[in-house]
């Protein structure tokens, strides 16, 4: 009886850990989608420069990036801020186009496709706005490089983490490496506007943050489940052979009894 609760616990410790794993999952699509995102309202305010606004985001929250986008006070150049705010929202999205629990193959395409609505929006963006009497997107070739590289980053490292807790997640291992993203000076913010000027050169500093310590926990998990397991497993297979010794014997019991029987029996 207490080897079959052995095996019953196993089973009960597997299906407990598998919403954690599922969680974490979501967890890091999640914190994906904000990286990016944030790493794109930077390059549109930049250059539309507004340089102090991209300076402000501290968190990458898609709530904390739009509040500081609606700081944008426009001048000559009108409508752009609306455009930007539908970007993000787009881009925010994408939270809810993985279902939990989903295969390493659904993050990666959803991850993959996030990333190239970024770098178009950026480049939609820029088209429509930016014309020869102004400075707009002046850089637009470095800074949408920059973005492409960035995101692919952020994409790659996230998928990492997913892979670790998903099927098929061994996939993520070979996915080539994108190329580190080269840090660049922001431009002055647009004349005229006091409260938005750029006070001087910055470098950008991504403010992505991974998630460590629930993925390690989930590997922890994973790994007492995995050793459960096989150890059930073996223990199943050990009471099969038993069980199969115990058989053996009873025939051979069965057959000597029915050799000693007197012929008159029966």
């Amino acid at each position: 009886m207490h080897k079959l609760c052995f095996v019953y616990f196993a089973l009960l410790l597997t299906l407990s850990g598998l919403p954690v794993l599922a969680q974490q999952q979501i967890t890091d699509y999640k914190q994906a989608v904000d990286d990016v995102n944030c790493v794109l309202a930077k390059k549109m305010l930049i250059s539309f420069e507004r340089a102090s606004l991209a300076r402000g985001i501290k968190d990458c929250t898609y709530e904390a990036v739009v509040k500081e986008v609606r700081k944008v006070q426009e001048n000559k150049t009108k409508g752009y801020k609306q455009d930007i705010l539908d970007i993000l929202s787009k881009v925010n999205n994408y939270k809810t186009k993985v279902d939990n629990p989903s295969e390493y193959v659904l993050f990666e395409t959803t991850l993959d496709n996030l990333a190239t609505l970024a770098v178009q929006s950026y480049s939609d963006l820029c088209d429509k706005y930016a014309k020869s009497g102004n400075s707009i997107c002046k850089d637009f070739n470095q800074t949408s490089a920059s973005l492409e590289q960035e995101v692919a980053v952020i994409v790659n490292n996230a998928l990492l983490e997913i892979g670790q807790n998903t099927y098929g997640g061994e996939k993520a291992k070979t996915r080539p490496a994108p190329d580190k993203p080269q840090p660049r000076t922001v431009e002055p913010a647009e004349t005229g506007t006091a409260n938005q000027a750029n006070d001087g050169q910055v470098t950008e500093v991504s403010d992505s943050s991974k998630p460590g310590t629930g993925a390690s926990l989930a590997s922890v998990i994973s790994t007492i489940v995995l050793v459960l397991l096989i150890a059930a497993v073996g223990w199943l297979y050990k009471e099969q052979q038993e069980l199969k010794e115990q058989l053996e014997d009873i025939k051979m019991m069965l057959r000597v009894f029915n050799q000693k029987r007197p012929d008159g029996m029966g």
